[in-house]
């Protein structure tokens, strides 16, 4: 039996049964600093904590985004996992922390419900890493993030499941007044891929910046959806995606601006830039502005190129063959967002899988 389907990319998502899981890791830069299980969220939040967590209600206009309440009721009934971080005063701009959650054969199954709370005038760097996997391994993740007034987070979630998995991630954001935030959801993995998030730019002067990276080939299918709903005056927020297509993939990405009444001189940006590697391939990009306001500025971009045979033909007479000369095309187009992540071991552990992605 299926929970849900999607049409556009004709995926049908089972009914998985949960079980046990214990592929969570972690390492921190301090030793005092030890994310907690999500359970403790739950247990000290109050009711209309949780409740706004859980529960919070989409406008009219929001009602198609998102993957479906059947996703979020069948993550909350079979939770099997999840960490709960809270990055108080005590936290450095130095200080980082990396979680890990792997799939194999005995952790197969994964419902993980998550949440960051960064305190005012906090800076964080937080990287999520999730990887492995087996035949028929599923996942079902939620994350919900707040940012309070003047505090900065850099989020780096790498997905990198084998083939055999699907995955499924919504992701709820809240920034507050003066609060940044620098996101780089990078989805490499898995067989069918469906993610969905949703950035509440509730007060004046925040920033969002997300820069999506992606890489869809074989026979994978994927559907991104990013949102930014944009409340506050002075803010801004960029949705700026980039990534590759091939073999006989089937991608979709979906970005919405929506510019809500109150956010007077506050900008709204999404562009989806994809590199098409082949032909047979099926690749949409649908963005979406809805404006209730007079003085704001709302851009969408969507754009889909083979590789340049100008640039290829020069490469190649400077001494490249064919292969590596489209690789190097194909890693100039991420190499500028993978480059704004702060870590160097990370940086180049994306650069090693990219790599073995183009050598497939």
């Amino acid at each position: 039996m299926n929970i849900a389907s999607y049409k556009r990319i004709k995926a049908e998502i089972p009914n998985i049964d949960t079980k046990s899981y214990g592929g969570f890791t972690y390492q921190s830069s301090r030793e005092d600093f030890v994310p907690s299980k999500v359970d403790v969220f739950f247990n000290n939040a109050s009711e209309d904590e949780i409740e706004k967590v859980l529960y919070a209600g989409r406008s009219d206009r929001e009602k198609n985004t998102g993957l479906g309440v059947k996703i979020k009721e069948d993550l909350i009934a079979k939770r099997n996992s999840g960490f709960y971080l809270k990055i108080d005063k005590s936290f450095s701009d130095d200080d980082f922390i990396i979680i890990n959650y792997s799939l194999d054969e005995k952790n197969d199954v994964l419902f993980d419900f998550n949440v960051i709370d960064v305190a005012e005038n906090v800076k964080a760097t937080i990287v999520v890493n999730y990887e492995g996997g087996s035949n028929n391994a599923f996942r079902n993740g939620f994350y919900h993030i707040n940012l309070a007034k003047f505090s900065e987070l850099n989020l780096v979630k790498i997905q990198d499941f084998s083939e055999g998995v699907i995955n499924l991630e919504s992701t709820k954001i809240e920034i507050k007044e003066r609060a940044k935030l620098d996101c780089y959801p990078i989805e490499f993995g898995s067989s069918v891929c469906l993610t969905s998030s949703s950035t509440y730019q509730k007060e004046d002067w925040s920033e969002v910046s997300i820069h999506p990276l992606f890489f869809v080939d074989d026979d994978r299918k994927a559907d991104y959806e990013q949102s930014l709903i944009v409340n506050g005056e002075n803010s801004l927020g960029i949705i700026d995606a980039k990534g590759c297509v091939k073999d006989n993939a089937t991608k979709v990405f979906r970005g919405n601006v929506f510019l809500n009444r109150g956010c007077r001189r506050s900008i709204g940006r999404f562009s989806d830039k994809s590199v098409i590697m082949n032909d047979g391939i099926k690749a949409h990009t649908i963005p979406t502005i809805f404006c209730d306001e007079d003085d704001v500025m709302g851009e969408h971009a969507g754009s889909f190129e083979p590789l340049k045979l100008t640039e290829l033909y020069y490469l190649m007479s400077r001494g490249f063959d064919k292969k590596t000369a489209r690789k190097i095309l194909v890693k100039s187009s991420f190499l500028p967002a993978i480059n704004l992540i702060n870590n160097r071991e990370l940086r180049e552990k994306l650069i090693d899988k990219l790599d073995y992605r183009l050598d497939k």
